[in-house]
């Protein structure tokens, strides 16, 4: 059984891990 909103989980997670992701390469940047 497909269930949309796994597949909406997953989008948010891998744009939440880009942000995190970008969020530390600045901090790494501005330090």
């Amino acid at each position: 059984m497909f269930r949309p909103y796994a597949f909406f989980i997953s989008g948010i997670k891998k744009f939440f891990d880009a942000f995190m992701l970008e969020r530390f390469n600045h901090k790494l940047l501005v330090t």
